[in-house]
């Protein structure tokens, strides 16, 4: 089944972005390697992201909790005539690890001296949110570097990347910096009830653009994945869409078939 939006579906970053998101990277890869000229290389490459665990905050309280001291005793006792056994603790409680899962980018590069030409950025939670600090370092390590720079934004939640003005009221961006003007930013601003546009993806200067259609690729994504299937269209999404927004998501959804299952109250 297609998907019943004309060009992004919000529902993805309800809870099926991680999976989509390395779908589109590896895909977009493969279509950008079919177009490129001789003397380029398009790799995906990843990085880890490291989310801390918030700590709980510490309850203030008079009374000390301790072991009782009998029981400590009589495990010491027991210590002693075995080497092998196992003190039991007075309590458990869940070890407060980080976790960490990897992100797909890609990189262009030349053959001949594997010198990044462009980067291409999927934009995900996290460049919009807890590690947006060290995105936008490497971003703009990228742009002094002399490298061009595509940004793809298909998240309307999370903070949106810097601008000198302001950026439109629309959903999603896609932001290119060309390394020959990177004081200023080509921009294609779409939304909800837009397709997705057509792009370029520059290259050296005297090599020009090579083009992407980013609907086309979006729509082959979820025909072969069959995201029909794992995406809930019978409640709103988690989105955070405006009023607006919202009420056009049911009008197409409803339109297309699909009611939203109402609360029992």
């Amino acid at each position: 089944m297609p998907s019943p939006f004309p060009g992004m579906d919000p529902y993805f970053e309800s809870g099926r972005w991680s999976g989509f998101h390395s779908v589109f990277v590896n895909q977009l890869g493969w279509e950008i390697s079919a177009k490129l000229p001789d003397g380029y290389v398009a790799l995906t490459e990843e990085r880890l992201i490291v989310e801390e665990v918030v700590e709980e905050p510490r309850r203030r309280s008079k009374i000390f909790t301790a072991p009782d001291v009998s029981v400590v005793r009589e495990r010491k006792s027991r210590s002693r005539r075995s080497a092998t056994a196992m003190l039991e603790p007075p309590m458990r409680v869940g070890t407060a690890m980080p976790f960490s899962y990897p992100e797909a980018f890609l990189e262009i590069r030349d053959t001949e001296k594997m010198k990044l030409a462009t980067s291409i950025e999927l934009l995900s939670p996290t460049n919009k949110g807890s590690h947006r600090n060290e995105y936008l370092t490497k971003r703009e390590r990228a742009l002094v570097a002399g490298v061009n720079l595509v940004e793809i934004d298909l998240l309307i939640g999370g903070r949106r990347l810097p601008t000198k003005k302001p950026l439109p009221n629309n959903n999603y961006f896609v932001l290119v910096c060309r390394a020959t003007n990177p004081t200023m930013t080509d921009l294609w601003p779409f939304s909800l009830n837009e397709s997705l546009p057509q792009i370029p993806i520059p290259l050296k200067a005297a090599d020009g653009d090579i083009a992407i259609d980013l609907q086309a690729l979006f729509t082959r994504i979820y025909d072969h994945v069959r995201y029909a299937r794992s995406l809930d269209y019978s409640k709103p999404p988690e989105t955070p869409l405006s009023v607006t927004d919202l009420a056009w998501v049911r009008r197409r959804l409803k339109s297309k078939g699909f009611e939203w299952n109402e609360p029992s109250s």
